[in-house]
Order: structure tokens, then C-alpha cells, then sequence
């Protein structure tokens, strides 16, 4: 049962993806693309993916696209360790969690500023800055908020909505260590001081081996 994972580094998306397979504990192979090179673009890979995006994962003859989708199709085929539950109201949540992440937390996150900053083009005026700040403090807070009462956000067991919230921590918190987002990183970080459960939630999932395993490789030099 051959797993093909195409994929681009620092894409949160697809490190999702990867951290799935990673977890499940299932073989892969690895085909990175370099966005420089349009190489998401290729008529191959469009035959795979007509939107051009990644992650996208091919499996035998099935092709899955969408991360969110790629964890669940992976929990239907290889349901140990469970990414979505492993009763009606555990499914529930790890789904209700998953979706808050995607539709609340990835703009103030990643569209507003991860992505802006990593781009070079973060405005950072006053009115701005103090905008995508109090965004961005109002998303960690619900996050740190729910980590107080459990180790992960759906419970007491990793889920998918932990794969999801990793990636979009990790760029956030990497781009406002940038010096163009100075100002951010002086209202936000550092998270043991502003977000304390966030911080604690970051090193178990940092111990886990598929972190190290799928960290993206452009951040390492």
C-alpha cells in the first residue's frame, strides 16, 4: 500500500498532513516541491491536483488533497491511533475544535501575519499593528484558555486539531521572532509569559518523534 505526499516546506498544510502519516505510523514517500520552480504547477502534478495546492496524497489509485481531509481519509484506512475520536463524543469534538482552528484561528494567525511576514509584506503601522495584535491575542488566548483544562484541544489525547494547531503556532511564533515583526513579538512573546498552557502544549508535541521527523527543512538552516 503505497503513500505518495506531495508537499512544500513551511506550508502548515501540508506539514499537517505529514505529521498524519508520521503519527499513524505509515511509510511515505516524500516529493517535495519547489514552489521557485512552479513545480506545483506542472500539467503532472495538476493531473493530481487541478488547484495546484498542496498537500496533496496519493494512495494506490485514491487521491486525497485538503490536510483536513488527507487526516480523516488516513484515520478511515489505518484507525490506530484514532485522529478523530474513538467514541461519538470525542469525534464531535476533535471535528468542533478542528473547525474553530481553520475558520477563527488560521486568519489572525497565518493570513494576517505569518504569511504577510514571511512575504515581506506586513504593514506595520500603528492602527494595524494594534489591530492584527488584539486578533492575534484573542486566538492564543482560546487556545491557551482550553489547554488549561486539558493536555491537548480536543482532551486528553492527541487529535487531529493538535496537527492542525501545530504548524499555525509554530510559523506564527517563528515569523514574529523576525525583526518586521518586532512589535508583535513584544506584546506576544514570549509564551511563557503570555500564554503559558500554549507554551507547555508546544513542548509535548516537540517530544513527540514525528515533530522532529517533519519539521520543515528550510527552517533548519
Amino acid at each position: 500500500m503505497a503513500y505518495d505526499l506531495y508537499w512544500i516546506s513551511g506550508s502548515p498544510h501540508a506539514w499537517t498532513a505529514m505529521l498524519g502519516l508520521e503519527i499513524k505510523g505509515l511509510t511515505f514517500r516524500a516529493h517535495r516541491l519547489d514552489p521557485s520552480k512552479g513545480e506545483h504547477k506542472t500539467d503532472d502534478f495538476l493531473a493530481l491536483n487541478p488547484r495546484g495546492k498542496v498537500p496533496t496524497l496519493k494512495h494506490n489509485d485514491t487521491i486525497v488533497y485538503e490536510s483536513i481531509a488527507i487526516l480523516a481519509y488516513l484515520d478511515a484506512v489505518a484507525p490506530t491511533p484514532p485522529l478523530f475520536g474513538a467514541s461519538p463524543q470525542e469525534t464531535g469534538l476533535v471535528w468542533q475544535r478542528t473547525l474553530e482552528l481553520v475558520n477563527y484561528i488560521r486568519e489572525p494567525l497565518i493570513d494576517n501575519i505569518a504569511r504577510q511576514l514571511f512575504q515581506g509584506k506586513f504593514s506595520d503601522t500603528g492602527e494595524q499593528l494594534a489591530e492584527k495584535a488584539a486578533e492575534a491575542e484573542v486566538a492564543l488566548s482560546w487556545a491557551n484558555n482550553i489547554l488549561s483544562e486539558t493536555p491537548f484541544l480536543a482532551g486528553v489525547n492527541l487529535s487531529a486539531a493538535d496537527l492542525v494547531l501545530t504548524p499555525y503556532i509554530q510559523a506564527f511564533v517563528r515569523a514574529v521572532a523576525m525583526p518586521a515583526g518586532e512589535g508583535l513579538g513584544a506584546t506576544l512573546l514570549p509564551l511563557e509569559r503570555t500564554f503559558p498552557n500554549l507554551l507547555h502544549w508546544m513542548e509535548r508535541i516537540e517530544a513527540l518523534p514525528a515533530f522532529e521527523k517533519t519539521y520543515p527543512p528550510h527552517w533548519r538552516t
